[in-house]
Parts: structure tokens; sequence; C-alpha cells
């Protein structure tokens, strides 16, 4: 997602093909829900390791995106 959003901002990129690119076809590999689904049947099992999974997720998903926008900038 970070490549896609620094490639469309030095492009020129417009609105629409952020939200076909960004929002429909990356966003049907990694929805949300899916994560919430997993997080919760883990909080269930374990809720030390769902906490790990939840921020390891998460602070994975940040550093991606502003590593990939570092790198077309």
């Amino acid at each position: 997602m970070g490549l896609l959003a620094g490639w469309l901002l030095r492009t020129g990129g417009n609105e629409q093909a952020r939200l076909l690119l960004g929002v429909g076809l990356l966003g049907g590999f990694t929805t949300m829900s899916a994560f919430a689904l997993d997080s919760v049947e883990l909080w269930s099992r374990s809720p030390l390791t769902a906490l790990c999974y939840a921020a390891a997720t998460l602070g994975g998903s940040l550093a991606a995106v502003a590593l990939g926008l570092l790198l077309t900038r």
C-alpha cells in the first residue's frame, strides 16, 4: 500500500486510481474483518498471544507503509 500510495503521489495518479488499486485490489487481499476474526479466535485460546499478534500485525503494517512511502520518495 505504501509503494502504491507513493507511486501515485509521484506520478500524479488520481483519486480514482487510488481507490481502484488501493481499496479495491489490495483491500481484497488484506481485510480488517479477517484480522479481527483471527484476533478474537486467538484471544479465546491465549490472550497474550492475541495481544502479541495484534501488536505485530499493526506495527508491521504501519512500518511497511512507511517504508513503501520512503522508498518511493
